[in-house]
Parts: C-alpha cells; sequence; structure tokens
C-alpha cells in the first residue's frame, strides 16, 4: 500500500516542500520544539503527523505569498490535495517574475577542466581525498 505510484509522486512533492520551507527560512518546517537544536526523531514525527508549518515570523518578511503559497502547496497533509510536478513547474513563483533579465545570462567563457594526464589526476584525486 505505502507504494502505490500516486504515493511515490506525492511524497517527492512534499519533499520538495520541507527543501523550499528550509531553503527560504534556513529552518525546518516540522520539528522538535522543546529541542531545536538537538531535535528527537519521534518528535519530529509526531510533528509532521500533528503540527502545520508557521508562514509567519520573521524568517518569511521578505518572502513573497507566491513563494509561501507553492510550499504550502507541496507541504499538503493529504498526498492528493499535492500539486503534481508539473503543476509546480508551472506554478506562478517559478514562472513569473519582476527580474527583466532572468534568462539574458552571459555564456562562460572558458574550457571545461581537463586532466592533462591520468598521473596528474590521480595526483589531484589523492590530494583531494587528504584534504577531506
Amino acid at each position: 500500500m505505502l507504494f502505490r505510484s500516486d504515493w511515490k509522486t506525492a511524497s517527492d512533492i512534499w519533499s520538495v516542500g520541507v527543501f523550499t520551507y528550509q531553503l527560504l527560512t534556513g529552518s525546518m518546517p516540522f520539528t522538535d520544539f522543546q529541542f531545536p537544536n538537538n531535535p528527537r526523531i519521534s518528535q519530529i514525527w509526531r510533528s509532521i503527523l500533528n503540527d502545520e508549518p508557521k508562514f509567519q515570523g520573521s524568517k518569511w518578511e521578505n518572502v513573497s505569498q507566491d513563494a509561501k503559497d507553492f510550499t504550502k502547496l507541496c507541504l499538503a497533509k493529504a498526498h492528493h490535495a499535492r500539486p503534481s510536478a508539473k503543476d509546480c513547474l508551472m506554478h506562478k513563483w517559478l514562472t513569473q517574475t519582476d527580474v527583466h533579465d532572468r534568462f539574458k545570462g552571459k555564456s562562460l567563457d572558458c574550457e571545461p577542466f581537463k586532466y592533462e594526464t591520468s598521473i596528474l589526476m590521480k595526483a589531484q584525486t589523492i590530494n583531494t581525498k587528504s584534504i577531506i
């Protein structure tokens, strides 16, 4: 029952809502309100099931109403109430902007990075691993 395709797609859209909320505010839509800096998984699940995300307060002051609407739609509790991926891509927040040069960017004038030799590639890979 949990692997029906309408649930899987709706779950993906819900995840988009969670990511969008986090990117717009820097916080999670569902959390352990008692211990927000060290949340307990059980409390996060409880919050997901019982709480509605908050869309007011200082973190939302400079967020457009369209962005809030998009996020709310994606986070709808009922999976059948969430938009499809196509509907998400057609949402006003993603299709309309008051920035006049949004799609008039300049292409980068550079060559893609290429390894000169396989030895150099191996050396750079080793150096990267030692940094990590």
